[in-house]
């Protein structure tokens, strides 16, 4: 909801949690319910003071009503929509956004899993635009202390999962038997952001690859397909994806955001060194004049430009 403060005048942000929804959602008692709907307030606040990260949400203030049927949680205003709200317009970004973005959504996470808590629930719809253009990480309702990981499974969330949204962006350690078994690492967040990236150079949804009888399940098999189509589109910025250059056959995708092997996926510091090493500053544009460097250094960025205008044969 859009408030507007009676004594400052500002206009802030609140999130209504309804209590009672979110106990016969995960089948929790009572008093569960109240502790379950804690953990996003608990989440933010793990994360600093009012003067957060610049990609975090803001947080301000928040309060149960009387009854303990209801939280409120006062935050930033965001008047921008939501990155998926851009998406939904169906056209690829520019470059220079694609590049910001990912940049910023990298330091978001950066920053956050430096606060031991792992997100959990990212996708494009739990980012909002600030009316300066900065991207800002939302709804931290699933959010988990690291700390606490050892004895919290991927599976645990799995009633929450079969919800059509939150199934397409799982990371693969997340479906299956295999949530069963795997403890929740950090890792978990990066496999949605590498389908946010997808997502921004195509302008589109992935859920666009999905027939209207498929499990969300079914992204995972359509990988390729997905990846192969961004190629096309831009592939500098796909080998952050994939690992490697060109590699859009390889199903597991090592070292990439889209890694199989959670050990051997790109982290958020990973992504922000990339970036870096392809010739881009803090805010995606490329940070330096071919004219300007040493032959060595203009031999490489000349390696980039023909990645990004491959050849026809």
């Amino acid at each position: 909801w859009r408030v507007r403060h009676i004594e400052d005048d500002g206009e802030y942000a609140v999130k209504i949690v309804d209590v009672e929804h979110t106990r016969t959602r995960y089948n929790l008692t009572k008093k569960g319910g109240i502790q379950k709907t804690k953990k996003e307030l608990k989440a933010i606040k793990a994360l600093g003071d009012s003067d957060l990260h610049s990609n975090v949400l803001r947080y301000y203030n928040a309060f149960f009503s009387n009854d303990q049927k209801y939280l409120y949680i006062q935050t930033a205003l965001y008047h921008n929509g939501t990155l998926e709200d851009v998406l939904r317009q169906g056209e690829p970004l520019p470059d220079d956004t694609v590049r910001s973005y990912l940049k910023q959504l990298a330091m978001a996470f950066e920053y956050v899993h430096s606060k031991d808590l792992i997100h959990r629930d990212f996708k494009s719809d739990a980012v909002c635009i600030a009316s300066n253009g900065e991207l800002k990480l939302v709804d931290f309702g699933l959010a988990t202390p690291t700390a606490k990981s050892a004895g919290l499974t991927s599976g645990g969330l799995s009633t929450l999962y079969k919800e059509r949204g939150y199934a397409v962006y799982r990371a693969p350690e997340q479906v299956g038997q295999k949530a069963r078994k795997k403890q929740s690492t950090p890792a978990e967040d990066m496999f949605p952001v590498g389908l946010v990236l997808l997502e921004m150079i195509m302008g589109t949804l992935v859920t666009a690859y999905l027939e209207d009888d498929e499990s969300p399940a079914c992204v995972h098999f359509r990988l390729q397909e997905l990846v192969t189509d961004c190629v096309d589109l831009n592939p500098l910025l796909c080998t952050i994806v994939t690992g490697t250059v060109g590699n859009n056959s390889h199903p597991k995708y090592s070292g990439g955001l889209l890694a199989e092997d959670a050990a051997e996926r790109m982290t958020a510091a990973d992504v922000i060194e990339q970036l870096r090493r392809q010739g881009f500053d803090s805010l995606g544009h490329r940070a330096v004049d071919l004219q300007a460097t040493s032959p060595a250094d203009a031999e490489r960025l000349e390696w980039l430009e023909v990645l990004r205008d491959p050849p026809q044969v």
